[in-house]
């Protein structure tokens, strides 16, 4: 299985497998790790479920996910602590839920990720 350094993936791997039932080889990249699994060097590849899908979505790669997820991580948006701040994250709140609720957040996932990725994952 290949992961790639300085990656939480990859500490989430090691920790999925300690028993050693594993064998984790890694990569200084990601495009590394991706080329080995594509050419069959490495049985699978470990990166955040966005991330695969969309390389998978935009270079139609002979791949799919497995299994259930070892972590599920959310996405945050950081914004400053002040007036202003305060101000932005309102207004992407709010045209985050427009958007979440009309269907176009569930329309772009698609598009770009192949699959709805707003939604907490299912086991493949």
């Amino acid at each position: 299985m290949a992961g790639v350094f300085g990656y939480n993936y990859l500490n989430n791997l090691k920790k999925a497998f300690a028993d050693g039932s594993v064998t984790i080889r890694t990569y200084e990249t990601s495009d590394g790790a991706m080329n080995d699994a594509l050419s069959k060097r490495v049985e699978g590849y470990v990166n955040s479920r966005p991330i695969l899908l969309a390389e998978i979505n935009k270079r139609n790669l002979p791949f799919k996910l497995v299994g259930d997820p070892l972590v599920i991580e959310e996405v945050s948006f950081p914004f400053h602590k002040d007036e202003k701040g305060d101000k932005l994250r309102e207004q992407f709140n709010a045209e985050l839920a427009k958007m979440r609720a009309d269907g176009r957040l569930k329309e772009i996932s698609v598009k770009y990720f192949g699959e709805d990725i707003t939604t907490a994952p299912q086991a493949h």
